[in-house]
């Protein structure tokens, strides 16, 4: 049960129980004063949730101009329930891949955080989406936030170039591709264009020629080689999950750190020392391949 779920399932039995007692003698001895424990039962656990600090909650403007648009009036029902559902599976496939959770090409999704329709955006005709369970305030965005702005991130990346692509990609899985381009598919075939606004950033997708080539590009197949190198670690970043490996060969690697290790500061210890490297190589690109580099694992060379 998310935050707001709790938070209105406890009102409603607040609500419930003042109702019960209004029907309820004062002097009736025996059915009154259990309500009463309970009423305050139920306004206490209200104001603990009251009092735990939320973060505002992710939110996008998806605005569409086009044949399903009818200036600011209305919007075609089935291309917005088809645009939005697969703008709504974007940001499941991608948050389920920064937990951890995606772990097959196909396959149905595991649950994941909800977004509410909390009103229509200005500009033309569109949405505005909103994370369902704000979390506690904390230094890290909330999962949904980070979703949006990688979404929002290989959005712009399809229609700019491969490289681009490649590194709003990161170390996504390539299934985080497969929503995109149903996205893209759907502004196709109906002759649409969109905008999409985070609160201190915008992307658009202008014309038919745009949307195509980026269709083309996210439709591109993404190649991976998992390989296991010998060298001597450069560097490392934690707080942006990047690394710089030299190969014994005198190249010098640089890239992602998988999320799937636990603690990329841990691998500061292995500075300057030999080591055999886990490495997958991602090859990305519609005209042009281009390689990408993710650190799966470390470990320093016996």
């Amino acid at each position: 049960m998310s935050q707001r779920e709790h938070e209105a399932f406890v009102r409603a039995q607040i609500a419930s129980v003042e109702e019960l007692l209004v029907d309820i003698p004062a002097d009736d001895v025996i059915g009154r004063p259990g309500l009463e424990h309970r009423l305050q039962e139920l306004r206490a656990e209200l104001e603990t949730l009251n009092r735990v600090p939320r973060a505002e909650p992710a939110s996008v403007d998806l605005t569409f101009r086009g044949a399903p648009v009818v200036g600011s009036h209305g919007i075609e029902a089935a291309f917005a329930a088809k645009i939005l559902s697969a703008f709504r599976t974007t940001i499941s496939t991608i948050a389920a891949d920064i937990q951890g959770r995606l772990t097959a090409e196909t396959g149905r999704l595991p649950t994941t955080d909800r977004m509410l329709i909390t009103g229509c955006a200005l500009g033309s005709f569109g949405f505005r989406l909103e994370e369902a369970d704000p979390q506690v305030i904390t230094d890290e965005p909330s999962v949904v936030s980070q979703s949006i702005r990688q979404a929002k991130a290989i959005l712009a990346g399809c229609a700019t170039s491969d490289e681009a692509l490649a590194d709003a990609l990161g170390d996504a899985a390539p299934r985080v591709l497969n929503p995109i381009r149903e996205f893209l598919t759907c502004l196709k075939n109906a002759d649409a264009t969109c905008t999409m606004a985070l609160p201190n950033e915008r992307f658009q997708l202008q014309n038919a020629e745009e949307i195509e080539q980026a269709l083309e590009r996210a439709s591109a197949e993404v190649e991976e080689e998992p390989v296991t190198e010998q060298g001597v670690l450069r560097g490392v970043l934690p707080d942006s999950w990047r690394f710089d490996f030299r190969l014994d060969s005198g190249t010098l690697l640089s890239g992602k750190i998988d999320r799937t290790v636990e603690d990329p500061e841990a691998l500061m210890a292995l500075l300057g020392k030999a080591c055999v490297a886990n490495i997958l190589i991602r090859k990305v690109g519609r005209v042009r391949l281009v390689r990408r580099y993710i650190l799966r694992g470390i470990t320093a060379r016996a």
